[in-house]
């Protein structure tokens, strides 16, 4: 509590409590002028006139205090050390950090996190006899955006009285301020982190505990860093004038190898293949490989994917958007895999010396265990990454199809397998298996670019993409592979007409 008391004096300058020191001892006297003699009034100005002053005086000591001690810790304060001892850390690392640097201020943590915490909640604190709910990002050297902040707030509307903590290992847009400020979001970033920690040496600053598994997500539109971080690999020499592929490591927990269905995940600069069916662990898996590579990464290759977790999907392409990535489809891309397709910046058909049958699936969200179809769920990220060219009418068309098997299908003009096969086509999911796609509504009057699935009809020239792949890839095989930092990046192919 003293430790609250001393944070909360510490924010006014001393002269502010002067002033105020003043203010009261002037307040008081002239409460003794204008009371009657014996009065309970006047009894309180004449106690006011001396308690008030020492009161304040004391707090102005306090406040040169503790202001005093905080320069000295920062003149010691190594912001460069602090941005590399954050890029080594863990994500459980920065989550104890921010938890120890709230401590000092006064708070009184929960350990452990309840399990029934709200979701991308991860240290919950006391202070007083408020709570305080802290979201921990650690993605160094990012900026964290409104849409995350915007989510936090969101999932901690039913927690009005408690106060919203988001902390980040980098820095926070202009925007996400902004937010913060209009919905009282204290934030907390990886500088002001280094400098509430700064007398601590940079070696205190890593813990030995042991790596924890990844959380489940939370909600469809809500990023969190609920993920598992590997030690960087070791540099490597230069890697001049080659293409570089290498398979990224498919979510693991701590040397625990992932499911074999989940996307595989393949560099080879300035592309990134995505192929295979989405899991709730590739979120993870997307974090790890743009914080090692991203700057390798223009275009991201999605290919014969048949969809999965839609909350791995939703996350990655909200990520993937807020990068600036462009996007090319190759193959078939249902569901999930459509809806990160979408996200990007640029978005094509793709092109390769083999022709390969291309289409793009949209539906909606259905319940794992039933199989009914989410009517609630909103067509804001559609709206979104599309530019508003589709409508929340024409979204209703493929969000509430009533059979999961069910799909709006976009193909290109010139990849259509027969001249009469139609640009739009509308599956209930209830047609033949044997006649297929041949059975479903053709929208006529519509196509991929008139609705913002694609921003040009130019298709995207590729070699062949790798095969989806089900390795599974230990902690130890992670660290084995070269790492790709220092290598060339090869301009993108030509578009194509």
């Amino acid at each position: 509590m003293g430790a609250w008391v001393l944070a909360r004096i510490e924010r006014r300058p001393p002269w502010v409590w002067v002033l105020w020191g003043v203010g009261g001892l002037v307040a008081m006297h002239l409460l003794v002028l204008l009371s009657a003699p014996g009065s309970l009034w006047r009894a309180v100005g004449v106690v006011g006139r001396i308690v008030l002053p020492l009161v304040y005086f004391g707090a102005m000591l306090a406040s040169a205090w503790q202001r005093g001690l905080r320069r000295r810790r920062l003149a010691g304060f190594d912001a460069t050390r602090w941005a590399a001892a954050l890029g080594s850390m863990t994500a459980p690392e920065f989550r104890r950090l921010v938890r120890k640097a709230l401590e000092r201020e006064g708070s009184k943590a929960i350990r452990p996190t309840p399990e029934d915490a709200p979701k991308g909640v991860h240290v919950m604190l006391n202070i007083g006899r408020r709570l305080q709910l802290v979201s921990c990002h650690h993605w160094p050297g990012r900026k964290l955006g409104m849409e995350r902040l915007a989510w936090v707030s969101g999932a901690l509307k039913r927690h009005q009285e408690a106060q919203p903590i988001v902390a980040a290992s980098g820095e926070f847009t202009v925007t996400a301020q902004a937010h913060a400020r209009a919905h009282q979001i204290r934030l907390i970033d990886g500088l002001a982190l280094g400098q509430m920690l700064a007398d601590l040496p940079i070696a205190e600053l890593h813990t030995n505990s042991p790596t924890v598994s990844p959380q489940s997500p939370p909600t469809p539109d809500a990023p969190s860093d609920a993920t598992v971080e590997m030690p960087l690999p070791p540099p490597t020499r230069h890697l001049a004038g080659a293409w570089a592929a290498l398979t990224l490591a498919i979510g693991f927990s701590a040397g625990m190898p992932k499911p074999a269905q989940a996307m595989s995940f393949v560099l080879s600069p300035p592309y990134l293949y995505m192929g295979g069916s989405v899991v709730r662990e590739d979120w993870a898996t997307w974090q790890d490989a743009t914080q090692r590579f991203g700057r390798q990464v223009r275009v991201v290759v999605f290919h014969e994917s048949a969809g999965g977790d839609a909350l791995a999907a939703r996350r990655i392409g909200l990520d993937l958007r807020e990068r600036g990535l462009d996007t090319v489809v190759l193959g078939r891309c249902l569901s999930a895999c459509a809806n990160m397709f979408l996200a990007g910046v640029v978005r094509q058909f793709g092109q390769t010396p083999t022709s390969i049958p291309t289409e793009l699936g949209f539906h909606g969200r259905y319940d794992r265990s039933t199989g009914a179809v989410n009517t609630r769920l909103s067509g804001d990220y559609f709206v979104k990454m599309t530019d508003g060219r589709m409508t929340e009418p024409f979204i209703a068309l493929f969000t509430r199809i009533n059979n999961p098997a069910g799909l709006m299908r976009f193909v290109h003009p010139a990849q259509r397998t027969s001249p009469t096969q139609p640009l739009v086509s509308l599956c209930s999911g209830d047609e033949d298996p044997q006649h297929g796609a041949t059975r479903c509504e053709p929208l006529v009057g519509i196509d991929a670019l008139d609705k913002g699935v694609v921003t040009h009809w130019a298709t995207h020239d590729l070699p062949l993409p790798p095969a989806p792949t089900t390795l599974r890839v230990s902690e130890a095989s992670w660290r084995a592979v070269p790492s790709l930092a220092e290598a060339d990046s090869t301009e993108a192919p030509k578009k194509s007409d």
